[in-house]
This record gives structure tokens, C-alpha cells and sequence, in this order.
């Protein structure tokens, strides 16, 4: 069981120090193996979650400890003092048992053994100590007591002290101090499954990931993504007494500066390319986005570390059989197609008869992923430059141009914005373009990616590089025309074989600059 307790504090001046007056730093504690009292679940996985977040979130130092000894936890909190002096941002985040005692909280180390109230002193640790040892933070103090609801020590009333009470005492916020509790004074937080993380911890994490979500409505977020994970049977509930400023633990970032799309081609008969600038932003789907699939998470960060160009339109039927003709490609002779029903392989279709109302200026179907490679190191040769696919990340990235909502038209797809729901495709280019220039970046056909197919992206790579792994299947993204709306969400992946030609697959290239 859980309770949290977060303490913030903007304090107006900082003194000259040896660590950096912009320097964020976190202490993480997970107390889970108890020497008296047994295993608790959750607290070692909380604690390696958190510690993850605030990396994630850019803090300068963060140090994870785990089941610690009253005197080893007296320790941490003593070089934490020091270490967080004059830093801007100093957090403490502990995960473990934690009782209350004449109105009075307390953590408890792993050795403790609580017999009687009045051991509390000497065994526990109080909350004072840990809002004291963040104390020198110019700018933010947070305290988070992720601590055990459900008392299992014995501590016996003794000389008119009362016993430990259920869950863990109210704290009324100072100025500039947010007070926060896993769940209301009072009543019982749930635990997690064994090696996973609690409802509470859970959604800190996720919305700790969420950049530019201000401190107020991180915490209303979490209260609601806890409700609404126990069936409204656990409400967190937050004090706090803060002033007008905006406080942010994971800043925005901004959306990429597009001042135009800049474009070229290496030959005149070369695909038009964009230039899409570096920058950052968040891959995948929050769990609470309509047709949310799980191998659309988790949400993370990902930094396209250089500016690189993007095919402006999917590569055409013109381009792709001039391709053919120049190299003689086999192109083999048996496509699926779609029968209305399902896709079935019918023989005698190929890119150049896909079974679809196709003209020169339509995207090229039938291409299967190796299909794909072998066009993008043609157009190599043929240019002198490194074309190649794009990674999933790289399409999303292009794909979004700084959104962070489903679809280009917002929540809701625009249905005149987009070729889906149809029998056959558009010519490219027929709809408007992204912020970045990019033309159907959302339906018409699928866009082959350069990445194997990942359950999911927990060993995402950061810097917007292809995931690899030994005979995969490939991803796709960006919908087809006879998709429904919600394949052609920015975060939908599909897979399939590296050979596999179906007339719902395209192409589009990308190219290295110099």
C-alpha cells in the first residue's frame, strides 16, 4: 500500500557554490526487504522507475539506493544535503514502509523492528529529515514519500503516546509547498503486481515522462490516471499553497522551427526532397488515446541529433517502373489485393498491375521491404548521395512536424485531408502538406521503415536510430488507402514480412546530407 507526500519550495536567491546554480539533482530510496516483517512488493521497482523519469527528465544527478539501514539512509540524506546545496531543483523520492505517530511521519529503514511507539524515534526516520536535507534548493524542494499504508509492525501504545494510525498523518502546505498524497489521509493505496509498479507509482512515472505538463496538472493527471486505474477506489488528494509562476519537472519542448520547406533533387528525374531539421519529441501514444495498441509504448523522448531530407511525395509509379526498366528489378508476379474483405495474393499483379485505377503520378504499390531497399540503393548509385528508408522514428518525427495530437487534423481525422476508407489511391501530392512540407504522410499507402518490429519500445534508442534483430519482420507506418482511421495515426506500426507485396504498401525515401 502507498501514500505520498511531495513538498515543493521556490525560495528567491541562491549563493555561490561548487555545484552548478542550475544543477537538478534527485535522491531515489527503495526500501522493499525487510529484516522483521517480510518482502514488499512494489517499492524496488517503483524506485527504478522513478529513477528513470528524472533521468529522462534531464536532471544533472541522479542517485538510486536501495534497502537502506537506518544508519546507511542517515548517511544518504547527509551527502544529499551537501550535494543538493544551491542546486535549482533538489529531489528526494523514497518508496517503502512509512508510519505516522502522534501526528508525526516517519520512514522506515529495512531494520527496523518498531516493538513499541516510542522506538520510533530511535529506529525511523522523520520527514523533517528529509525536507531539511533538500533545503538548499534555489528554486524547487520536492520530498515524495511513496510509503506502505498498511502498518505491520506492532508498536504498542506506551505512557499515554499513542499507537501508530492507519495510513499516514495530514501536512499542512507552507507557502510555496504542494502536499500530496497517494491516497487520502486516512484510507488504504493499492499495491501493484509483484516486479511491476503500484497504481500511484505508475502514473507518476508516465506523467513525469509528459514534457511541459505544469506541477498542478501533473498531479491532477496522476489523481485521475489513479482513479481511474482502482475503479475509483483509490483518490489521490494534493494540498498546495503555490504562487502564479508555471513550474515544469520536464520542460516543453519547443516544436521544431520550420521556416519553409527547403527542397531539392539530385537529378531531374530524382524524387523532390525536404529538408527536416533536428530536433526532439515524443514517439508513441499515450495509453488514453482512442485505439491506443500496446506496442505503441511507452511514450519517450527521442532526439533527432541532425537535419536530414525526406522524400517529399511516396515514390510513384513512374519513378518506381523507371527503376524496373533501367535495372531489370525482378518484380516478381504475385501481389495481394484487397477483395473487400480481406487481402489475397493473386497472381499476374505487380507494381505495374496492382488492381487498382492507378495513372504514372499514383504511388507505387506491390513493393515489399526488400522491394524498397533496392530502389533506395539505385537511387544511390544513380545520385551519388546515401538515399535509404527512413527509421520509425525518423517517420514520426517527420510525420508529426511538432504535434503531439493523432492526427495532422488534431484528435479527430479531417476526412477531406487524407485518401483512407477508399478503393484505390490518390495521385501524390493531392492533399495539403505537414508543417514540414511532407505530402501523405497519413494514408494513401504505407511507408515502409527501416526498423524490425519491436513489441514494444522499452530498448528504444534515444537518438532516433533503427531498431535491429535477426530475421525480423519489418514495420510500416502511415496507413493506407483502404484503412480505417485509426491505422493512419501518427503512432500506429504495422509489420510484416521483408518480402511480402501487397498493394496497401509503398515507399518513401530519405537522404543523408553532407
Amino acid at each position: 500500500m502507498r501514500s505520498l507526500v511531495l513538498c515543493l519550495a521556490s525560495l528567491l536567491c541562491c549563493s555561490v557554490s561548487a555545484f552548478a546554480a542550475n544543477e537538478r539533482v534527485a535522491l531515489i530510496i527503495g526500501n522493499a526487504n525487510y529484516s522483521d516483517v517480510g518482502t514488499l512488493t512494489n517499492p524496488l521497482a517503483d524506485a527504478e522507475a522513478v529513477t528513470r523519469a528524472f533521468k529522462s527528465a534531464g536532471f544533472d544527478d541522479v542517485r538510486h539506493v536501495d534497502n537502506l539501514t537506518a544508519d546507511a539512509m542517515r548517511q544518504e540524506l547527509k551527502a544529499f544535503s551537501a550535494r543538493s546545496e544551491d542546486s535549482e531543483i533538489a529531489v528526494i523520492y523514497y518508496a517503502g514502509h512509512g508510519v505516522e505517530v502522534a501526528d508525526q511521519n516517519y520512514l522506515v529503514p529495512v531494520d527496523a523492528k518498531l516493538l513499541r511507539s516510542t522506538d520510533i524515534e530511535f529506529e525511523a526516520i522523520p520527514l523533517s529529515t528529509l525536507r531539511n536535507a533538500v533545503a538548499g534548493a534555489s528554486k524547487l524542494r520536492i520530498v515524495v514519500l511513496d510509503a506502505c499504508r498498511n502498518n505491520p509492525f506492532k508498536l504498542a501504545g506506551n505512557g499515554g503516546t499513542r499507537a501508530a494510525s492507519r495510513g499516514l498523518g495530514n501536512i499542512e502546505p507552507k507557502s510555496g509547498e504542494i502536499v500530496a498524497y497517494s491516497a487520502k489521509e486516512g484510507t488504504l493505496a493499492q499495491d501493484g503486481p509483484a516486479q511491476a509498479n503500484s497504481p500511484f507509482a505508475a502514473a507518476l512515472v508516465k506523467n513525469l515522462n509528459r514534457p511541459g505538463l505544469e506541477i498542478r496538472l501533473l498531479f491532477g493527471q496522476v489523481h485521475d490516471d489513479v482513479l481511474n486505474a482502482t475503479n475509483n477506489e483509490q483518490e489521490p488528494y494534493t494540498y498546495a499553497s503555490l504562487g502564479g509562476e508555471a513550474i515544469y519537472l520536464k520542460p516543453p519542448v519547443d516544436a521544431p522551427k520550420v521556416q519553409g520547406p527547403q527542397t531539392f533533387r539530385d537529378c531531374p528525374d530524382c524524387p523532390e526532397m525536404v529538408v527536416v531539421p533536428a530536433g526532439q519529441f515524443v514517439m508513441g501514444s499515450p495509453d488514453d488515446e482512442p485505439d491506443h495498441e500496446k506496442d505503441e509504448g511507452p511514450q519517450h523522448d527521442v532526439i533527432i541529433p541532425k537535419a536530414f531530407a525526406v522524400g517529399k511525395f511516396e515514390i510513384t509509379r513512374a519513378q518506381y517502373e523507371e527503376f524496373v526498366t533501367t535495372t531489370g528489378y525482378d518484380i516478381g508476379d504475385t501481389c495481394s489485393q484487397w477483395t473487400g474483405t480481406a487481402f489475397h495474393p493473386t497472381e499476374s499483379s505487380t507494381v505495374l498491375s496492382p488492381g487498382l485505377n492507378q495513372s504514372s503520378e499514383h504511388p507505387a504499390t506491390c513493393a515489399s521491404w526488400r522491394d524498397a531497399k533496392a530502389f533506395a540503393k539505385w537511387m544511390s548509385k544513380r545520385s551519388g548521395f546515401t538515399y535509404r528508408l527512413l527509421t520509425e522514428a525518423e517517420w514520426e518525427y517527420a510525420a508529426r512536424a511538432g504535434s503531439s495530437d493523432p492526427f495532422a487534423t488534431g484528435q479527430i481525422l479531417d476526412a477531406t485531408s487524407v485518401n483512407f476508407n477508399n478503393t484505390t489511391t490518390n495521385p501524390v501530392g493531392q492533399h495539403a502538406a505537414n508543417a514540414f512540407g511532407l505530402h501523405d504522410m497519413q494514408g494513401n499507402v504505407w511507408e515502409w521503415t527501416e526498423d524490425c518490429y519491436a513489441k514494444n519500445y522499452a530498448d528504444a534508442a534515444a537518438d532516433g536510430s533503427a531498431f535491429a534483430a535477426p530475421n525480423c519482420e519489418r514495420t510500416y507506418r502511415g496507413g493506407a488507402w483502404a484503412n480505417s482511421a485509426k491505422d493512419l495515426r501518427f503512432a500506429t506500426r504495422g509489420t510484416n514480412d521483408a518480402d511480402k507485396r501487397v498493394n496497401i504498401f509503398g515507399i518513401r525515401v530519405a537522404r543523408d546530407l553532407r
